[in-house]
């Protein structure tokens, strides 16, 4: 996971502090796992947290990994009022997908 934090902190530079809290959508830990349809439901509650105004948990998060500095929101939903969400899908082979929802303004 420390690569995924390492490439967002690059990407992000300075700004990541002020802009971005982690939510980590993996659904590895969750009972049913998904494959296919992950990125459509992490986009589902992705919508649903700008809706409610808060930034979901990432789920099992216990022990902080040094290599990874962002901001993660361990195991208990944080308020805040988001703009702007974005969603990485990091697939086998390389595919890798994005996408980036906003609030209507």
């Amino acid at each position: 996971e420390g690569y995924k934090a390492g490439a967002l902190a690059f990407g992000l530079g300075s700004a990541r502090g002020e802009y971005v809290a982690i939510f980590d959508a993996d659904f590895r830990p969750h009972p049913s796992f998904l494959r296919q349809a992950a990125g459509a439901l992490e986009a589902v509650v992705l919508v649903q947290a700008l809706n409610a105004g808060i930034i979901p948990p990432t789920i099992n998060y216990e022990t902080p990994d040094p290599a990874c500095d962002l901001d993660y929101v361990p195991n208990t939903a944080r308020p805040s009022s988001l703009r702007m969400v974005m969603s990485n899908g990091f697939g086998m082979g390389g595919h890798n997908a994005t996408i980036i929802l906003g609030r209507a303004e």
